[in-house]
């Protein structure tokens, strides 16, 4: 019975494995779409219209998995009825190993499902790992420099450069250049990641420029304490 059991789950390993592997992409894509998009489809009222196309996508899946429900469950029936006829077995005891068998078989296969994740978060931890290590080059705590206790002077731009730290190699502002007037109101207008908000965190220092100057009242905020 241990030795049935064994080849019984080997079987239903490896037929959850298969529904899997031949499950088109783009099912999974729609899926994944709806969820991630899910504000949009309710929107403009597009719910029916994802089913509908994910229905579509499964058909596929579906007829195979009909099929293979008809095997397994004739070549379970089959295996059982022989062993309960010839007396090796009784009906609870082939209910259990058939149940365990089925139960197995399907966590073993639902199992690969997961492999994806694993290997997105070795790579991602080896990213994050690399930004721990970096030693800031700003020091939070320092005393020294000049505390601004009003900033009501004109701020200047001059040919700013600058890059994330965690993204070296992605240049946000490349010899930048804009004045801000004191008194006056300025809208700063762009894109998504053009930059806007940028401004406010090289103004408080939060980050160092690759080569800078920033002046208030032709002063450089390099020399300002990270006191506000």
């Amino acid at each position: 019975m241990c030795e049935l059991n064994q080849l019984i789950c080997m079987f239903l390993f490896f037929f959850n494995l298969s529904i899997f592997i031949f499950t088109p992409d783009f099912c999974f894509i729609i899926i994944f779409t709806a969820i991630a998009q899910v504000r949009t489809v309710y929107s403009y009222v597009g719910e029916t219209k994802a089913i509908d196309s994910y229905l579509d996508a499964i058909q596929h899946t579906l007829k195979l998995g009909y099929k293979a429900g008809m095997t397994k469950g004739l070549g379970l029936g089959c295996t059982y009825g022989i062993t309960c006829m010839n007396g090796q077995t009784d009906g609870g005891k082939a209910f259990t190993a058939i149940f365990s068998a089925i139960v197995g078989g399907m966590s073993l296969g639902h199992s690969f499902s997961n492999l994806g994740a694993f290997s997105k978060g070795i790579a991602t931890g080896y990213k994050l790992l690399e930004i721990i290590k970096q030693k800031p080059t700003i020091v939070q705590d320092s005393t020294d420099g000049k505390c601004l206790t009003q900033v009501n002077w004109n701020i200047d731009f001059k040919e700013v450069s600058f890059s994330c730290p965690s993204r070296p190699d992605v240049l946000i502002f490349k010899e930048f250049s804009i004045f801000f007037p004191a008194g006056k109101t300025v809208a700063v207008v762009g894109g998504s990641g053009s930059g806007k908000s940028t401004f406010v965190t090289l103004i408080e220092r939060f980050y160092e420029l690759n080569q800078e100057l920033i002046l208030y009242r032709k002063k450089n905020l390099k020399i300002s304490k990270f006191i506000y």
